[in-house]
Protein backbone atom coordinates (compact mmCIF):
# COMPACT_ATOMS: atom_id res chain seq x y z
CA UNK A 1 0.00 0.00 0.00
CA UNK A 2 1.40 3.22 -0.88
CA UNK A 3 -0.18 6.84 0.22
CA UNK A 4 0.63 10.41 -0.94
CA UNK A 5 -1.20 13.32 -0.51
CA UNK A 6 0.60 15.03 -4.36
CA UNK A 7 -1.13 13.04 -7.58
CA UNK A 8 1.95 14.01 -8.85
CA UNK A 9 3.82 11.73 -7.00
CA UNK A 10 1.27 9.07 -6.74
CA UNK A 11 2.12 9.13 -10.65
CA UNK A 12 5.26 8.57 -9.94
CA UNK A 13 5.24 5.84 -8.03
CA UNK A 14 2.67 4.02 -10.47
CA UNK A 15 4.86 4.52 -13.51
CA UNK A 16 7.85 3.21 -11.23
CA UNK A 17 5.98 0.26 -9.91
CA UNK A 18 4.91 -0.80 -13.75
CA UNK A 19 8.25 -0.70 -14.44
CA UNK A 20 9.51 -3.03 -11.64
CA UNK A 21 10.44 -6.87 -12.43
CA UNK A 22 8.17 -8.48 -9.32
CA UNK A 23 4.69 -9.15 -10.05
CA UNK A 24 3.07 -8.21 -6.86
CA UNK A 25 4.84 -4.76 -7.05
CA UNK A 26 2.50 -3.80 -10.19
CA UNK A 27 -0.38 -4.15 -7.77
CA UNK A 28 0.62 -2.26 -4.90
CA UNK A 29 -2.93 -0.57 -4.24
CA UNK A 30 -1.62 3.49 -4.11
CA UNK A 31 -3.88 5.65 -2.30
CA UNK A 32 -4.31 9.94 -2.01
CA UNK A 33 -4.70 11.01 1.47
CA UNK A 34 -3.56 13.04 4.32
CA UNK A 35 -1.02 11.60 6.49
CA UNK A 36 -3.37 13.59 9.42
CA UNK A 37 -6.56 11.77 7.90
CA UNK A 38 -5.47 8.30 6.80
CA UNK A 39 -8.68 6.82 5.65
CA UNK A 40 -7.70 3.28 7.21
CA UNK A 41 -9.15 1.50 10.21
CA UNK A 42 -7.30 1.51 13.82
CA UNK A 43 -4.79 -1.38 14.13
CA UNK A 44 -5.06 -2.01 10.28
CA UNK A 45 -0.67 -1.96 9.28
CA UNK A 46 2.01 -4.32 10.93
CA UNK A 47 4.34 -1.74 9.78
CA UNK A 48 4.93 1.78 8.53
CA UNK A 49 7.76 3.29 6.36
CA UNK A 50 8.55 6.70 5.22
CA UNK A 51 11.17 7.54 3.44
CA UNK A 52 12.31 11.33 3.48
CA UNK A 53 9.23 12.38 4.60
CA UNK A 54 8.63 16.70 4.99
CA UNK A 55 7.50 18.15 8.28
CA UNK A 56 5.03 16.70 8.51
CA UNK A 57 6.33 13.27 10.21
CA UNK A 58 7.14 15.54 13.34
CA UNK A 59 3.30 16.86 13.83
CA UNK A 60 1.42 15.22 16.64
CA UNK A 61 -1.93 15.06 14.43
CA UNK A 62 0.57 12.51 11.88
CA UNK A 63 1.89 10.98 14.71
CA UNK A 64 -1.33 10.02 16.49
CA UNK A 65 -2.77 8.92 12.96
CA UNK A 66 0.07 6.66 12.31
CA UNK A 67 -0.45 5.43 16.21
CA UNK A 68 -3.67 4.84 15.40
CA UNK A 69 -3.49 2.72 12.00
CA UNK A 70 -0.81 0.44 13.50
CA UNK A 71 -1.42 -2.61 14.67
CA UNK A 72 -0.51 -3.53 18.73
CA UNK A 73 3.59 -4.00 18.56
CA UNK A 74 3.45 -2.74 15.28
CA UNK A 75 7.16 -0.24 14.06
CA UNK A 76 6.93 2.98 12.25
CA UNK A 77 10.49 3.78 10.25
CA UNK A 78 10.86 6.57 8.79
CA UNK A 79 14.31 7.69 6.75
CA UNK A 80 14.26 11.21 7.41
CA UNK A 81 17.29 12.15 6.52
CA UNK A 82 20.52 10.90 4.76
CA UNK A 83 24.02 12.83 4.27
CA UNK A 84 25.90 11.87 1.34
CA UNK A 85 30.00 10.70 2.07
CA UNK A 86 30.82 9.55 -1.18
CA UNK A 87 33.27 11.69 -3.70
CA UNK A 88 32.14 10.94 -6.30
CA UNK A 89 30.93 14.02 -8.85
CA UNK A 90 27.19 12.13 -8.75
CA UNK A 91 27.66 12.06 -5.02
CA UNK A 92 28.74 15.50 -4.26
CA UNK A 93 25.74 16.89 -6.35
CA UNK A 94 23.43 14.59 -4.05
CA UNK A 95 25.10 15.98 -0.89
CA UNK A 96 24.48 19.68 -2.40
CA UNK A 97 20.89 18.64 -3.43
CA UNK A 98 20.06 17.11 0.26
CA UNK A 99 21.29 20.19 1.85
CA UNK A 100 19.23 22.29 -0.58
CA UNK A 101 16.01 20.61 0.32
CA UNK A 102 17.10 20.28 4.04
CA UNK A 103 17.19 15.88 4.03
CA UNK A 104 20.97 16.03 4.64
CA UNK A 105 21.55 14.54 8.03
CA UNK A 106 24.07 17.22 9.33
CA UNK A 107 20.98 20.27 8.42
CA UNK A 108 19.65 20.86 11.86
CA UNK A 109 22.24 23.04 13.96
CA UNK A 110 20.38 21.94 17.29
CA UNK A 111 23.32 19.76 19.41
CA UNK A 112 20.50 16.92 19.38
CA UNK A 113 18.59 17.77 16.21
CA UNK A 114 16.41 14.68 17.06
CA UNK A 115 15.25 14.98 20.38
CA UNK A 116 12.24 17.09 20.10
CA UNK A 117 11.26 14.77 17.21
CA UNK A 118 11.88 11.73 19.70
CA UNK A 119 9.68 13.34 22.46
CA UNK A 120 6.77 13.49 20.52
CA UNK A 121 6.69 10.06 19.77
CA UNK A 122 7.22 8.97 23.49
CA UNK A 123 4.28 11.62 24.02
CA UNK A 124 1.98 9.68 21.39
CA UNK A 125 2.95 6.60 23.21
CA UNK A 126 5.90 5.15 21.30
CA UNK A 127 9.05 3.70 22.20
CA UNK A 128 10.95 5.41 19.90
CA UNK A 129 14.64 5.90 18.62
CA UNK A 130 17.20 7.35 16.42
CA UNK A 131 19.99 5.19 14.75
CA UNK A 132 22.50 5.74 12.04
CA UNK A 133 23.06 3.18 9.19
CA UNK A 134 26.54 3.28 7.42
CA UNK A 135 26.28 2.57 4.14
CA UNK A 136 28.88 2.73 1.26
CA UNK A 137 28.74 6.06 0.58
CA UNK A 138 26.48 7.42 3.00
CA UNK A 139 24.61 7.81 6.57
CA UNK A 140 20.89 7.47 6.66
CA UNK A 141 19.45 8.66 9.74
CA UNK A 142 16.73 6.47 10.60
CA UNK A 143 13.76 6.82 12.78
CA UNK A 144 12.03 3.42 14.46
CA UNK A 145 9.48 4.32 16.95
CA UNK A 146 7.58 1.25 18.15
CA UNK A 147 3.50 0.96 19.24
CA UNK A 148 3.54 -1.33 22.69
CA UNK A 149 2.43 -4.67 22.00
Amino acid sequence: MGVDLSPRMGGIAQRKLRRGQDERARTVPLVRASVVALPFAAGSFPSLLSTFPTEYIGRPAAIAEFYRVLAPGGVLVSVPAAQITGLSPSDRFADWLFRVTGQAANAPAAADPWSPLLHRYAAAGFAARIEHVRLARSVVTVVVAEKPG
